[in-house]
């Protein structure tokens, strides 16, 4: 069969007057995503990316990892990437807006949320010669085309202060759903990319 080579981007960005609480993140990529190497990939390569332009780190958080994962989900029920959760999918519960996912996040906890921002990808797991990508290839290629994408560059490129941090997480899932496009051999890799800007209520 032909190798199909695509890919489909979305990015979205929210700014929050109110205060909100928010949890603290704990623990380094490399540990939270040692058991999904291509998730790791792809967070690893936003890292460098942001450290080569002197951007703050963005810290993993579990939280958003479990919100990310779910729309991660809801879009492939829905076999195509979409920020809202506008339309009911089968056992889904949806949360319409990039803002109500990550307010469930941020319950209980003590920062104030400056901005809530979304990247999503479909990508063939195939390169443009035919070839399988590697996990490398997959999160080189990931943050290549959001870089790309005037929208999705501006998403990547967010800066903070001296008192205000980032958190967040990338969800992958592979799935052969994918509306109006050929079947693969392999399935089409699916990504979320969630994070948020906060200072903590008490600096």
């Amino acid at each position: 069969m032909k190798k199909f080579i695509f890919f489909l981007l979305l990015s979205f960005s929210t700014f929050v007057q109110g205060q909100t609480d928010y949890g603290v993140c704990h623990g380094q990529m490399i540990d939270e995503y040692l058991d999904e190497p291509i998730e790791g990939s792809i967070f690893f390569e936003i890292e460098k990316y942001r450290d080569s332009r002197s951007l703050k780190e963005i810290l993993f958080d579990s939280e958003i990892y479990l919100a990310a994962e779910t729309h991660t989900g809801y879009c492939i029920k829905r076999k195509n990437i979409f920020h809202e959760e506008d339309v009911d999918v089968l056992n889904h519960i949806e949360l319409n807006t990039l803002t109500e996912r990550m307010i469930q996040t941020e319950e209980g906890t003590n920062v104030y949320i400056l901005g809530r921002y979304e990247n999503l990808a479909i990508l063939s797991p195939y390169n443009i010669d035919g070839s399988l990508r590697t996990v490398e290839e997959i999160g080189k290629r990931v943050v290549e085309l959001w870089d790309l994408s005037p929208a999705h560059n501006k998403i990547l490129n967010k800066k903070a202060y001296t008192n205000e941090f980032f958190s967040g997480a990338v969800s992958v899932e592979k799935s052969y759903n994918y509306e109006g496009y050929p079947i693969l051999n392999l399935p089409y890799i699916y990504v979320t990319f969630n994070y948020v800007k906060y200072v903590y209520i008490n600096n």
